[in-house]
This record gives C-alpha cells, structure tokens and sequence, in this order.
C-alpha cells in the first residue's frame, strides 16, 4: 500500500470487481486505457484481470475509487516496467498516483525504468508527465484504435537517474 498526500494506492482484491468495472461504465476515457482494449478484429479484450499484471486501486482519503494503475510490460531482464493509467477528476491526484507508483517501481521494486503510453491527443496527460520529469522516447505511429480510426500513441518514460 501506497499512501500520500491526497490518495491511498493499494493491491485489487478479487473482491474489487464489481466496484471497478462499474466505475469504469461511467468513465469517459479511451476504452483500451484501464479495463478494457478494444480491437477492431477481436473486439473488447479483458485486460484487467489477469494474473501475469500487477493491478492497483487508487482512492482519495474519503476512500472513493478516482482510478486504476495497471503494472504491465514487465522486462526484468531490461530492467523496465511499463504503467497503464485510467483516471477520473482530480488532476493533482493523478499526478500524485503516477509520482508514488513510479517512484516505487525505480526505488522499491528496483527497477530502473518507468514507461507510460499515451495517445497523441492527450495533452493534459502529456503535460503531467513532462512536469514529472518523463522524457518523450518514441512515436508509434496509428498504434491505438479509438473511435473508429487509428491514432499515434507516445511513449514516455522515466530513469532512475532523471
């Protein structure tokens, strides 16, 4: 469990699952972000649950859920570690969520790379993570299907010694 300021980041119970998939229904954010991936041949995959990824809560001190961290893309032979972020409100808090799981993964896990995907129209997402200290590396180019047409995803990531 990580605590901050504002928010508590703790492990997904079993038990979480309705909880969480009820809040993403009423989330407007990319369907492939957080719970779900949609592919235009395979349609909606489950990426949520599945045992291989280390999947978080992240609620504010009255204990409401604001979002989901999923650990994913894990290299330990490279010594990365990819995060996937879905949040609702509050932009400090995501910020907050973001800096204490990073700073987790390089610091505590032992990790020394942090990477994060997102799609090139995000900017406020962009901007947190510029503000952050995450440095742009990569363009994939139409690599995320949303709304029926292809968009650039930017990858960005953190070192331990940024």
């Amino acid at each position: 469990m990580l605590s901050g300021n504002n928010i508590l980041i703790r492990p997904v119970k079993e038990t979480d699952r309705d909880k969480i998939l009820s809040w993403r229904k009423v989330k407007d954010a990319p369907p492939f972000m957080g719970l779900l991936q949609v592919s235009p041949l395979l349609g909606p995959v489950n990426l949520f649950f599945r045992p291989w990824l280390k999947n978080y809560i992240v609620e504010d001190n009255a204990g409401n859920m604001t979002g989901v961290i999923r650990l994913d893309v894990i290299n330990r032979y490279k010594g990365s570690l990819g995060i996937s972020m879905d949040f609702c409100g509050d932009a400090q808090n995501s910020a907050e969520a973001l800096k204490l799981m990073s700073t987790y993964i390089l610091n505590e896990l032992g990790y020394s790379r942090v990477s994060i995907n997102v799609l090139v129209f995000e900017k406020t997402n962009i901007a947190m993570l510029k503000k952050l200290g995450f440095a742009k590396e990569i363009v994939l180019k139409n690599h995320a299907y949303y709304n029926g047409l292809y968009h650039d995803v930017l990858v960005y990531a953190l070192t331990k010694g940024d």
